[in-house]
C-alpha cells in the first residue's frame, strides 16, 4: 500500500541488516549440509570405493573445504575479517584441485559411470567451498556493518 505522504515513501525492507546477514548465513549452512548429503549418496552409489589416486585428490579437496568451513565459522563468530579473507583465498586451491581431479578422471576413465560419479563428488565439494565463501562474505557484511554502526 502506498504511503499517505507522497514525498516520503514507505520503506520496502524493514528487517534490520543483521537479521538479513544471519538469514544468509543460515541459508549457506543449509546448502553445505545439502551438498554433503549428495556426496554421501554418490559414495554409496560407488559402494564406498573411489579410484585410489582420485580418492587422494578428493580427500585433499575435502580437507581444504573443511578448513574453509572452520575458518568461516570462527570468522563470523569472532568478527575476524582476516580469517574471512583466508577462506576466500583457499577457494583458489579447491578450484585447482577440482580442475586437476577432473582431468585425471577423464584421462583414466575406464568406467564412464564411475568417472561421472567421482566428478559429481568433486563438484559437490566445490559447491560446499563456494557456500563457505558466501559465509565468509557474511562475515565481511557483519564486520563492516558494525563499523558503520560505530561511526
Amino acid at each position: 500500500m502506498p504511503s499517505s505522504r507522497p514525498t516520503r515513501p514507505r520503506p520496502v525492507n524493514t528487517a534490520p541488516p543483521h537479521l538479513i546477514t544471519y538469514a544468509l548465513l543460515a541459508r549457506d549452512l543449509n546448502r553445505t549440509v545439502y551438498h554433503g548429503i549428495y556426496i554421501a549418496r554418490h559414495i554409496v552409489r560407488l559402494n564406498g570405493r573411489v579410484e585410489e589416486g582420485n580418492g587422494r585428490l578428493l580427500r585433499s579437496m575435502s580437507e581444504v573445504a573443511q578448513t574453509m568451513q572452520t575458518l568461516a565459522v570462527e570468522a563470523f563468530l569472532g568478527r575476524d575479517f582476516s580469517k574471512a579473507q583466508r577462506v576466500m583465498k583457499l577457494m583458489t586451491r579447491v578450484r585447482n584441485l577440482d580442475d586437476t581431479l577432473s582431468m585425471q578422471i577423464l584421462n583414466q576413465a575406464k568406467d564412464v559411470r564411475r568417472a561421472v560419479t567421482e566428478m559429481l563428488i568433486a563438484r559437490e565439494i566445490r559447491r560446499i567451498a563456494g557456500y563457505t565463501v558466501a559465509m565468509a562474505d557474511a562475515t565481511a557484511n557483519r564486520v563492516f556493518s558494525a563499523d558503520a554502526d560505530a561511526a
